[in-house]
């Protein structure tokens, strides 16, 4: 009996606690949702015609550069060997763009989806290196979109419609351990990867 009132009183002060997702323009609303736009590693990124092979939808660490012509004549290209998930990923299923075999233009998605993850990426180069001379890390995808994907996408999308999502991590926790070992100290890495 006390462990169960424990739980409910801990599930209540965990709910009236708890962050509302309401903003100024009401709640969120997936219905409402009309694009996506995608941060991360391998198990986000999607192959794209102008992204570098087996890694991104769009450039790479030697030019992150690209113009809005060429962002919105890139397509997704279904390649069902490159990606984490040996197939589409988790943002191709949930927007429903890119999962069907061969080569989809984003812009005709119901939702559309604009993928800016680099597969092997980690999230700050001071805290692990770079897999490869290629790999954009975090920080460089979101300058890459600050400086070429937002001016472009602001003149074809809502930003209120859009939904922005990052799933990175796995590779700084795999790089961590390999350079650190598994020791004491790697609690504090972590906690440090988590929060950048």
């Amino acid at each position: 009996m006390k462990l169960e009132t424990l739980v409910c009183a801990t599930l209540v002060a965990t709910a009236a606690t708890a962050p509302t997702f309401e903003s100024r323009g009401g709640k969120f609303s997936w219905k409402k949702t009309k694009s996506l736009i995608a941060f991360g590693d391998s198990y986000t990124y999607v192959q794209g015609l102008k992204g570098h092979p087996n890694y991104t939808y769009i450039g790479d660490n030697f030019d992150i550069s690209f113009t809005p012509a060429e962002l919105f004549s890139n397509r997704i290209v279904q390649n069902l060997t490159a990606t984490a998930s040996g197939g589409p990923v988790w943002t191709e299923w949930i927007t429903s763009c890119g999962v069907k075999p061969g080569l989809t233009d984003p812009r005709q998605c119901d939702r559309q989806l604009w993928d800016f993850a680099y597969a092997g990426s980690n999230t700050n180069t001071v805290l692990t290196p770079l897999h490869w001379n290629h790999t954009v890390s975090l920080e460089r995808q979101i300058d890459q979109f600050e400086k070429y994907g937002d001016p472009a996408l602001q003149k074809a999308l809502k930003r209120r419609d859009a939904l922005v999502a990052v799933w990175i991590g796995i590779n700084d926790i795999n790089d961590l351990v390999k350079l650190r070992g598994k020791n004491a100290t790697f609690a504090p890495l972590y906690e440090t990867v988590v929060s950048a």
